[in-house]
């Protein structure tokens, strides 16, 4: 790539004390800004906010911070019409054994815990697809708020089956606490992704606004959330909670184990392969446009080399069907900016 990314360090608390009213932080991956005791978190990693082990990681240490010095956060994305594209499956690609996926597993479920049991007000702010472990973001949230898209409806949901995978035990108890038994039932099975109306009718997204009203609208939610005594809210946010994070304790390492070893089995690498060497296709077939994109990029807007190369990966989501996005933005990494075009 041409943007050389830093590692992330810690907010200091001091800093965030001192600026409680009016502060702003980030980093190339995560931007945070805090007001009045709210921190709003954009997720900035390319391509396409995809998870993997340096992703959890670097958020973890900003929420670490952000969760002893705030009431409540707001969880969004900093990149154009993608909340997160799921887990970065190239990464995946490469763990070769069933204790490094283990590792990749448990790096997810310690992030995605962290937030669906802090005691932080929590409230996801969807502004683009959140497919698979992107959608997971979103539901281990307590609210959930989404924008419309501006030319095609957004999608949201966990489509892994149709990509080959397993969702999680833990992920799938979670998914029946938002959108009733019989839906997962079905709907998990299928693997489908739901436009943003759907997603609303189902309770998978509690709030459908205008992108211009999408952080006014969390931000009102959120001050729901914390016009209420904070030791009374987190119990009883803990106690809805209880029953999977137990779950969880008993057998979150034998069923780590078990899908580790479903991950690299030949015929799931097989599947991950073909997905890989078929989107790798997709953008070699286009490469003339996405120069042309690039140029006009840096004609107009003067783009940061980073910046431009997501533009140039984001191009080819017109022509995908939304089960390929989160596919699309791992491989598109590929590119490494202008050298390859």
């Amino acid at each position: 790539m041409l943007v050389a990314r830093r590692v992330l360090q810690p907010l200091p608390s001091c800093l965030l004390a001192a600026n409680r009213t009016m502060s702003s932080v980030g980093s190339a991956n995560f931007k945070v800004d805090i007001q009045d005791d709210v921190a709003t978190v954009r997720m900035a990693k390319l391509p396409g906010n995809a998870l993997d082990l340096s992703f959890f990681q670097e958020f973890l240490d900003v929420f670490n911070e952000v969760e002893n010095s705030c009431r409540g956060m707001i969880l969004t994305s900093d990149l154009p019409q993608i909340y997160s594209a799921g887990l970065n499956i190239k990464a995946v690609a490469q763990l070769s054994s069933t204790t490094e996926v283990s590792e990749f597993l448990a790096g997810l479920e310690k992030f995605w815990f962290r937030i669906y049991s802090s005691k932080l007000a929590t409230v996801a702010a969807i502004n683009g697809h959140a497919t698979a472990a992107g959608c997971s973001i979103a539901l281990a949230c307590d609210y959930r708020i989404m924008s419309k898209g501006d030319k095609k409806p957004y999608t949201i949901g966990l489509n892994e089956p149709r990509l080959g995978l397993e969702i999680p035990f833990w992920l799938l108890e979670a998914y029946k606490d938002t959108i009733s038994n019989r839906n997962v039932d079905l709907h998990a099975q299928l693997g489908t992704l739901f436009p943003e109306e759907e997603a609303a009718k189902l309770g998978l997204v509690d709030q459908l606004v205008s992108k211009e009203e999408l952080l006014p609208e969390a931000h009102k939610r959120m001050k729901e959330f914390l016009n209420v005594a904070d030791h009374s809210r987190q119990g009883c946010k803990l106690l809805l909670r209880r029953n999977l994070m137990n779950h969880y304790s008993q057998v979150g390492d034998k069923e780590r184990q078990r899908l580790a070893e479903t991950l690299t089995s030949p015929k799931t690498r097989e599947l991950i392969k073909e997905m890989i060497m078929k989107l790798s296709k997709s953008l070699d077939n286009n490469r003339g446009y996405m120069l042309y994109t690039v140029r006009q990029s840096r004609n107009k807007t003067d783009l940061l080399a980073g910046s431009v190369s997501y533009a140039v990966s984001f191009t080819k989501v017109e022509s995908l069907t939304a089960v390929d996005i989160n596919f699309h933005n791992t491989v598109a990494n590929q590119l490494g900016g202008y050298d390859v075009l």
